[in-house]
C-alpha cells in the first residue's frame, strides 16, 4: 500500500468522522433528536463539568453558551479526525482504533443520558 499525502489523509479522517456523526444524527432524527451523538456527548460533558466551570461559561458566553460548546466540540472532533487520518497514512489500524474509541465515547455518553438511546451512537 502506498502512503497518502498529508492533506488527503487529513481529509479522509474528516470525512470519516463527519460521515459517522451524520449517520448517528440521521438515525436520531427518526426517534428522539436528543439521542444524536453530538447532543448526547455535549449533555454528558455538561453533566461532568463542575458547577463553577458551568457558571463561568454562562457568564462568559451568555445565551450563546450552547453554541460555544458545540463549536468547541466541533474543533475537538475535527482535530481527532485529522489525527486519525494522519496516523493512518501508512496503515489503516491506528485511525480505525481512534475512530472506534470516538464511537465508544459516543455510546457511553448516550447511555449516560436520561433518554438512554444508544442506537444513533452505535450507527455512527
Amino acid at each position: 500500500m502506498t502512503s497518502l499525502s498529508r492533506g488527503r489523509a487529513a481529509a479522509i479522517g474528516l470525512i470519516a468522522a463527519g460521515s459517522a456523526l451524520a449517520a448517528g444524527h440521521l438515525v436520531a432524527g427518526f426517534g428522539d433528536p436528543r439521542t444524536s451523538p453530538p447532543v448526547a456527548v455535549g449533555g454528558a460533558f455538561i453533566d461532568l463539568v463542575p458547577p463553577g466551570v458551568k457558571e463561568f461559561a454562562v457568564a462568559l458566553f451568555g445565551t450563546a453558551d450552547k453554541i460555544a460548546l458545540l463549536t468547541g466540540m466541533g474543533v475537538v472532533i475535527a482535530a481527532i479526525a485529522v489525527t486519525a487520518g494522519l496516523l493512518s497514512r501508512h496503515r489503516v489500524l491506528p485511525g480505525a482504533l481512534i475512530i472506534g474509541a470516538f464511537g465508544l465515547v459516543g455510546i457511553a455518553a448516550a447511555l449516560s443520558r436520561p433518554e438512554g438511546a444508544a442506537l444513533p451512537a452505535v450507527v455512527s
